[in-house]
């Protein structure tokens, strides 16, 4: 869905040369947990604590904050552990975190 609640291509999902994704839990998730983040992104999948997959993308526009944007993502994991042995594992078959422009963050998060 867009603004105005259209799509403008009206054929079948997704639209020819689109992609189309579904994730799925196997325990319930809360719905603020989700992110939608539209932009050019620089994806990572890897293996956390546990066998887990942790998801990490950074924006591909950061230009001289990239070093800097990355350096508390690519800690997910180790936070991802600590709190496991706070609160027990960690329900969800992975994780992730994201990094971008400032007013790109804003516009997603509402």
């Amino acid at each position: 869905m867009v603004a105005g609640g259209t799509r403008p291509y009206g054929g079948p999902f997704p639209a020819p040369g689109g992609d189309h994704r579904i994730w799925r839990n196997e325990v319930a998730q809360p719905g603020a947990l989700a992110l939608l983040a539209i932009g050019r992104y620089d994806v990572k999948v890897s293996t956390g604590p546990g066998g887990g997959q942790v998801v990490t993308a950074y924006g591909t526009d950061l230009g001289p904050l990239d070093a800097p944007a990355r350096a508390p993502v690519e800690r997910t994991p180790e936070i991802v552990e600590a709190r496991a042995n706070w609160f027990g594992p960690c329900p969800y078959a992975g994780v992730g975190d994201q990094s971008g422009r400032r007013e790109r963050l804003a516009a997603s998060r509402h």
